[in-house]
């Protein structure tokens, strides 16, 4: 989890002052970061659906995800991440 926390904070993706692009980081630049629980990013397709059997157990992502805010925040200035789930349950159909 460290090093994902890393590459999220120190990854080059934004332009620098001169306009060229791939030179700064989130932290150079001071953005916010916003995180989201996303389990659909975590999936195999079986025929045309996807498969989530291999991802973690609700009880298991919930714990996870907090300790990767908190890397996040101990990482970076915690008034900076953004974080949020949709509904506040994990692994459950949600309605707009």
């Amino acid at each position: 989890m460290f090093r994902g926390v890393r590459k999220i904070l120190n990854m080059r993706l934004f332009e620098d002052e001169a306009g060229k692009m791939w030179k700064c980081s989130v932290k150079e630049k001071d953005y916010e970061v916003l995180c989201l629980s996303q389990i659909t990013l975590y999936h195999r397709l079986k025929g045309n659906k996807p498969d989530f059997h291999l991802a973690m157990a609700p009880e298991l992502s919930k714990s996870f995800y907090g300790k990767f805010l908190e890397e996040m925040r101990n990482n970076y200035c915690e008034e900076r991440i953004k974080a949020t789930v949709i509904d506040g349950n994990y692994r459950t159909i949600f309605t707009y």
